[in-house]
C-alpha cells in the first residue's frame, strides 16, 4: 500500500512440524508469526519497482533512485 511518501512491508509465515517416532508416541510442533513494518521513503526514489527478498531471516528491500535532472547552464 502507498498512501503519500508511506510504503508498507508484510510477512506472514507459518510452520508445521510433526515426527513420529512408532506407535507409541509422536511429536507436533506449529509456529506463526506475523511482521509489518512502514517507512517514510524518501523523494528521490520511485515508487515502482520494488524488489524484496528473505534470505536466512534478513529482509532485503531494493528501491531504485530516480533519475536526476541536472539541468546546467
Amino acid at each position: 500500500m502507498i498512501a503519500d511518501r508511506h510504503r508498507d512491508f508484510s510477512l506472514e509465515q507459518y510452520a508445521h512440524y510433526q515426527q513420529e517416532k512408532d506407535d507409541k508416541w509422536h511429536r507436533m510442533e506449529c509456529s506463526s508469526g506475523k511482521f509489518l513494518h512502514q517507512f517514510r521513503r524518501p523523494e528521490n526514489v520511485e515508487v515502482d519497482p520494488v524488489k524484496a527478498r528473505m534470505e536466512n531471516g534478513v529482509l532485503t528491500v531494493t528501491i531504485s533512485k530516480e533519475e536526476a535532472n541536472c539541468n546546467r547552464s
